[in-house]
This record gives C-alpha cells, sequence and structure tokens, in this order.
C-alpha cells in the first residue's frame, strides 16, 4: 500500500473536517443526519476507489479535485443553502487544509533538521514509511497540535463571522469572490505538487515553496471573507443614507409645521390688536377661529 493511498483517504478526513467548520451555521436539510452519514459514506468510498495510474502533479491534481468535487456535491445534498453559499464554504475549508498541510510539513521539516530525526514519509511517493517508533510518536504529535492549531483559529478568525442569520448568508458566495479564491487556491494547490515532484528542487527552494503557499491561503482567505466585509459596509451606507432621508423629511415637516404655527400666530397678533384698537371685547369663536 502507498503512501499516497493513505494520504488520498487522510486527505479526504481533513477536508471534510474544514467543511464542517465553515458549514456549521449553513441551514439543514430534512433528514439531515441521515443525508450526512451517506454522503460521508459514498465520499470515502469514492475516495478509496480512486485508481493511482501515476506518480505526478497532473494525475495527484485530479484526484484531489475529484474528492473535493464529491465534498461539493455532498454539502450542498445536505445542506438548504445557495450553490455560491456552499462552495464557498467548500473553498474556505479547502484553503484551511492546504494551509495546515503545508504548515505541518515545514514544521516537520524544522523538527528533522534540528533534531536529526529519521522520518521518511512522502505522501506523494511510492515508498513506503521509515521510521523509530520515537519518530512516529513525535510525528504524530506534532500533526495533531498543528492541524488543532490551524483548524481552531480557522472557526475563530473567519468560520464563527459567517452569521446563523439566513438574510445575510444571501450574500455569502458572491460570484467573483469564490471564483477567484478558488483559481488562486487551485494554483497554490498545483504548485505545490510540482514542487515535490521535482527531484532536483534544492532545500531554499523547498522553503520559499512552503512561504509561498501559506501566503498564497492567507490571501485567497482573505479575498473570500473581505467580501463580508465589503456587504457590511454598503449595508450600514444605505442604512445612513434611509436614516438621512427620513431626519430630511421630518424636518420638511416640522418646518412646514413652524411656518404654519407662525403664520397663526401673526394673525392672531393683528386680530388682538384689532380688538384692543376697537376697544371690544374678544369673541371666543373668533379666537378658536
Amino acid at each position: 500500500m502507498s503512501p499516497l493511498f493513505m494520504y488520498k483517504l487522510i486527505f479526504t478526513a481533513e477536508l471534510l473536517a474544514g467543511e464542517c467548520l465553515f458549514c456549521s451555521r449553513l441551514a439543514r436539510r430534512d433528514k439531515f443526519v441521515w443525508r450526512a452519514a451517506l454522503s460521508l459514506v459514498l465520499i470515502f468510498a469514492i475516495a478509496f476507489a480512486l485508481p493511482i495510474l501515476r506518480y505526478d502533479a497532473v494525475w495527484v491534481s485530479v484526484l484531489f479535485l475529484t474528492i473535493f468535487a464529491a465534498s461539493v456535491g455532498a454539502a450542498m445534498f445536505c445542506f438548504d443553502e445557495t450553490a455560491w453559499n456552499v462552495l464557498f464554504c467548500c473553498v474556505a475549508a479547502y484553503i484551511v487544509q492546504h494551509f495546515a498541510y503545508v504548515l505541518f510539513d515545514g514544521a516537520s521539516a524544522f523538527v528533522a533538521d534540528v533534531f536529526g530525526t529519521i522520518y521518511e514519509f512522502d505522501p506523494y511517493s511510492e515508498t513506503g514509511v521509515r521510521a523509530s517508533g520515537f519518530d512516529t510518536f513525535v510525528k504524530c504529535v506534532l500533526y495533531l497540535i498543528v492541524y488543532f492549531l490551524v483548524y481552531w483559529s480557522a472557526y475563530y478568525v473567519y468560520a464563527s463571522r459567517i452569521g446563523s442569520d439566513r438574510k445575510i448568508r444571501t450574500k455569502l458566495g458572491k460570484t467573483r469572490f469564490v471564483l477567484l479564491a478558488g483559481i488562486v487556491m487551485l494554483a497554490a494547490v498545483l504548485f505545490s505538487l510540482i514542487s515535490s515532484y521535482n527531484e532536483g528542487a534544492n532545500a531554499v527552494g523547498k522553503w520559499l515553496e512552503r512561504g509561498y503557499g501559506l501566503l498564497t491561503c492567507v490571501l485567497a482567505m482573505q479575498l473570500q471573507f473581505s467580501q463580508m466585509k465589503e456587504d457590511d459596509m454598503e449595508d450600514r451606507l444605505v442604512t445612513a443614507q434611509r436614516i438621512l432621508e427620513t431626519e430630511s423629511r421630518q424636518y420638511d415637516i416640522i418646518r412646514s409645521n413652524i411656518d404654519v404655527i407662525n403664520v397663526k400666530c401673526h394673525d392672531l397678533k393683528h386680530m388682538v390688536g384689532e380688538f384692543g384698537r376697537r376697544n371690544v371685547d374678544v369673541d371666543r369663536e373668533e379666537l378658536e377661529r
């Protein structure tokens, strides 16, 4: 069993975990539990059945994209949301998964360089794993720490901003932002795979590629969620304009009422003065007019 066969199942679990974070506040369809269970079985079945025809960047990209497409379809099957809202959350989940992978890869390389571990594991290769029991334990602990911190941070920094109000979520998946973030993400994944299969890459190139991958993930995530801030600013601007229009109408009404009162007072003043000059009693009916 090749490492890539194992990793495509691990990748599926990581991707689904990210989608759970970002889809947690979406509206669920009827019989959600049954839908989710069926989707889970089908996605892992697809990931298990996908053949490894070649070990190169193109075919591995096809494997990952097929699993991602299956997860998007499953999310649409489980959540009663627009397609763009679902795609928004799934793209964000893929970004988080790739960020965690790149960070874990860099942390593993750093630990290996500093402490001289002999752990050798390339998820994209045909060779197996060579490691001592202690190295395997260290690798597992490092994996859990890195992925927990990344997913936890992603939830509180980004996923928690997806409100439970369905009216707000109608603006969640704007086409241009989702597509741009998706393209940036796909480019980062493809470049990462090309670098992984480039046997001539040196250590400096590997570190530069990792830095580029992390930066790309952050930019793609900011690109997606920047639209929420833009929508919030637009809503505030519309609200402010409505308040100004209401205040303007109220001002016009008050000014009109003041003008009427001034006219009445002016007429009353002349009426009282006329009564005084004529030295007559004031008629109540005259005043009431």
